[in-house]
């Protein structure tokens, strides 16, 4: 752990089920937001890579919190039952909202989350006032105008990296593998149909509203998302949101792989959630607090 934050339990709800880990700037420090990272499918509070342990400690040094939740059935928290999803994922953040104001006082809170967890950040952003931005990792992203244009554009580019015997073996080889998987990544096999997917509408509702905040969204698309994402600006055209042009940013790394398996990666992404931090609204004097 760095020498400029701290670190401990955090625990919320009856019988203090939902647990995470609350990671604090040196104790001199005001606090200006709090983060909180939200489970990437089912893995849990560290994070794909331990890249939400890194993000918070890098964060606590420039004045941020962080708190790293196991959302029901996921990490140490146990399943709520009889619950749905939706509903066990709205009472969880209900709970852990509570003790961070019971920790920490009404601060302002960033809602940042890889995959399924950035589809739960857009539902929780926008039915919670205090939510004045969103890390979004390979969010859902619906076509826009330009899509079927660009899918044109990226199957011709794709289509001219192969060509004579390297396209025919690649073809081969691609079919031997289709065979011994059952058909390949289609119908089940597909990711997102593993996903409890926010409505284009919830999406650009909840974007618009943590603008009307003052806020701002940072939309990042991995290679994964190449099967939905066709280029950079149909996130904001989907979204209807003009601050992309000012606060919010959406950017497009083709080369990064979904779980930032790569140390450079896991570092570029660090860097950039660091530089986006300064569009996030500055706290008034009553709404920072020391740890």
């Amino acid at each position: 752990m760095s020498a400029r934050c701290v670190e401990e339990v955090l625990t919320a709800g009856r019988g203090a089920r939902v647990f995470s880990i609350l990671t604090l700037p040196e104790p001199s420090t005001k606090i200006q937001a709090v983060f909180v990272f939200l489970n990437a499918g089912l893995v849990h509070r560290v994070g794909p890579s331990r890249m939400n342990v890194r993000l918070a400690r890098k964060l606590a040094a420039v004045g941020f919190a962080s708190v790293r939740v196991d959302l029901s059935g996921k990490g140490d928290t146990p399943a709520r039952p009889d619950v749905d999803y939706l509903d066990s994922v709205t009472e969880d953040f209900a709970d852990l909202h509570a003790a961070i104001r019971n920790r920490l006082g009404n601060l302002p809170l960033v809602l940042a989350g890889l995959c399924s967890g950035a589809d739960n950040a857009v539902r929780l952003a926008l039915a919670n006032e205090t939510v004045v931005g969103m890390l979004l990792l390979d969010p859902m992203c619906y076509p826009d105008s330009d899509y079927r244009r660009w899918s044109l554009i990226d199957r011709y580019l794709r289509w001219q990296q192969y060509s004579g015997k390297l396209r025919m073996f690649l073809s081969r080889q691609r079919s031997k593998s289709d065979e011994s998987e059952a058909g390949g990544t289609t119908g089940q096999d597909d990711p997102l149909k593993l996903r409890v997917l926010p409505s284009i509408e919830d999406t650009a509702n909840a974007v618009q509203a943590v603008d009307g905040r003052n806020g701002a969204t940072l939309a990042i698309f991995s290679n994964y998302a190449s099967s939905y994402y066709k280029h950079r600006g149909q996130f904001a055209a989907t979204t209807y949101q003009k601050a992309f042009s000012t606060r919010s940013q959406e950017l497009w790394w083709r080369g990064v792989k979904h779980t930032y398996k790569s140390l450079t990666h896991v570092e570029r992404l660090e860097n950039t959630v660091l530089r986006w931090t300064s569009a996030l609204p500055k706290p008034s004097r009553g709404d920072t607090a020391a740890p």
